[in-house]
Protein backbone atom coordinates (compact mmCIF):
# COMPACT_ATOMS: atom_id res chain seq x y z
CA UNK A 1 0.00 0.00 0.00
CA UNK A 2 1.80 3.49 -0.96
CA UNK A 3 1.49 6.11 1.34
CA UNK A 4 -0.15 9.70 0.47
CA UNK A 5 2.25 12.42 -0.22
CA UNK A 6 -0.76 14.84 -0.66
CA UNK A 7 -1.12 17.54 1.65
CA UNK A 8 -3.79 17.22 4.80
CA UNK A 9 -7.05 18.28 4.30
CA UNK A 10 -7.63 20.20 7.46
CA UNK A 11 -7.59 23.26 5.95
CA UNK A 12 -3.82 24.07 7.58
CA UNK A 13 -2.65 25.00 4.00
CA UNK A 14 -5.26 27.32 3.02
CA UNK A 15 -4.93 28.88 6.56
CA UNK A 16 -1.40 29.76 5.74
CA UNK A 17 -1.74 30.61 2.65
CA UNK A 18 -3.93 33.78 4.03
CA UNK A 19 -2.07 34.62 6.64
CA UNK A 20 0.83 34.78 3.77
CA UNK A 21 -1.30 37.28 1.59
CA UNK A 22 -2.73 38.85 4.43
CA UNK A 23 1.04 39.96 5.49
CA UNK A 24 2.07 40.68 1.89
CA UNK A 25 -0.95 43.11 1.47
CA UNK A 26 -0.16 44.88 4.67
CA UNK A 27 3.67 45.12 3.63
CA UNK A 28 2.54 47.15 0.33
CA UNK A 29 0.22 49.02 2.24
CA UNK A 30 3.04 50.14 4.97
CA UNK A 31 5.00 50.89 1.80
CA UNK A 32 2.52 53.03 0.16
CA UNK A 33 2.29 54.70 3.36
CA UNK A 34 5.74 55.63 3.42
CA UNK A 35 6.20 56.23 -0.02
CA UNK A 36 3.76 59.07 0.32
CA UNK A 37 5.13 60.19 3.70
CA UNK A 38 8.24 60.98 2.09
CA UNK A 39 6.77 62.48 -0.95
CA UNK A 40 4.35 64.97 0.06
CA UNK A 41 3.95 67.49 2.88
CA UNK A 42 1.64 65.36 4.97
CA UNK A 43 0.91 67.63 7.50
CA UNK A 44 -2.88 67.61 6.56
CA UNK A 45 -2.70 63.91 6.57
CA UNK A 46 -1.37 63.37 10.47
CA UNK A 47 -4.10 66.29 11.24
CA UNK A 48 -6.55 64.10 9.98
CA UNK A 49 -5.03 60.91 11.99
CA UNK A 50 -4.65 62.84 14.89
CA UNK A 51 -8.39 63.97 14.73
CA UNK A 52 -9.65 60.31 14.27
CA UNK A 53 -7.01 58.84 17.59
CA UNK A 54 -8.72 58.25 20.55
CA UNK A 55 -6.05 59.53 22.74
CA UNK A 56 -4.93 62.78 21.10
CA UNK A 57 -7.14 65.95 22.47
CA UNK A 58 -8.96 68.06 20.30
CA UNK A 59 -7.71 70.31 18.02
CA UNK A 60 -8.36 73.65 20.17
CA UNK A 61 -7.06 77.71 19.73
CA UNK A 62 -4.15 78.02 22.37
CA UNK A 63 -0.74 79.71 22.75
CA UNK A 64 1.87 77.85 22.06
CA UNK A 65 3.51 76.83 25.21
CA UNK A 66 1.20 77.51 28.22
CA UNK A 67 0.28 75.42 30.32
CA UNK A 68 -2.60 75.03 32.95
CA UNK A 69 -4.55 72.32 35.33
CA UNK A 70 -7.60 70.99 33.84
CA UNK A 71 -9.54 68.46 36.04
CA UNK A 72 -6.50 67.96 38.20
CA UNK A 73 -4.33 66.98 35.08
CA UNK A 74 -1.39 69.08 33.71
CA UNK A 75 -1.41 70.27 30.11
CA UNK A 76 0.72 71.75 27.91
CA UNK A 77 -0.42 73.70 24.71
CA UNK A 78 1.31 72.34 21.59
CA UNK A 79 1.54 73.29 17.49
CA UNK A 80 1.68 70.98 15.44
CA UNK A 81 1.34 71.16 11.60
CA UNK A 82 -0.53 74.73 12.54
CA UNK A 83 -3.47 73.20 14.93
CA UNK A 84 -2.65 73.69 18.53
CA UNK A 85 -3.89 71.11 21.23
CA UNK A 86 -3.64 70.98 24.88
CA UNK A 87 -1.54 67.64 25.97
CA UNK A 88 -1.38 65.95 28.82
CA UNK A 89 1.59 66.33 31.28
CA UNK A 90 0.91 63.08 32.48
CA UNK A 91 1.26 59.72 30.93
CA UNK A 92 -2.19 57.70 29.58
CA UNK A 93 -4.05 55.87 32.91
CA UNK A 94 -5.36 51.99 32.82
CA UNK A 95 -8.62 53.72 30.97
CA UNK A 96 -6.85 55.27 27.93
CA UNK A 97 -6.69 59.07 29.57
CA UNK A 98 -4.57 60.83 31.18
CA UNK A 99 -3.98 59.77 34.83
CA UNK A 100 -4.93 62.77 37.33
CA UNK A 101 -2.63 63.76 39.97
CA UNK A 102 -2.07 62.02 42.82
CA UNK A 103 -2.77 65.07 45.59
CA UNK A 104 -3.47 68.18 43.61
CA UNK A 105 -2.35 70.07 40.13
CA UNK A 106 -0.44 73.41 40.43
CA UNK A 107 1.01 76.01 37.87
CA UNK A 108 3.70 77.93 39.06
CA UNK A 109 7.35 78.63 39.11
CA UNK A 110 8.90 81.18 36.37
CA UNK A 111 8.78 80.40 33.49
CA UNK A 112 4.88 79.23 34.60
CA UNK A 113 4.45 75.47 34.47
CA UNK A 114 1.66 72.92 35.18
CA UNK A 115 3.04 69.98 37.00
CA UNK A 116 1.46 67.13 39.94
CA UNK A 117 2.17 68.79 43.92
CA UNK A 118 1.73 67.50 47.07
CA UNK A 119 -0.46 68.26 50.15
CA UNK A 120 -0.53 72.28 50.13
CA UNK A 121 1.44 73.73 52.85
CA UNK A 122 1.93 77.67 54.35
CA UNK A 123 4.71 77.87 51.94
CA UNK A 124 2.93 77.63 48.80
CA UNK A 125 -0.98 78.28 49.77
CA UNK A 126 -2.86 79.69 46.44
CA UNK A 127 -0.90 78.52 44.11
CA UNK A 128 -2.89 75.74 43.06
CA UNK A 129 -5.19 76.17 39.55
Amino acid sequence: MKESTSPPRDGFDHAHGAIARGARAALIVFGVVVAVNQSCACGPVRNGLATITPTVPRATPCTDGAQRCVEGRPESCRTYDGVTRWWPLTPLDGDGGPARCAVRCVVDGEPLAAHCAGPVDASDAGAER
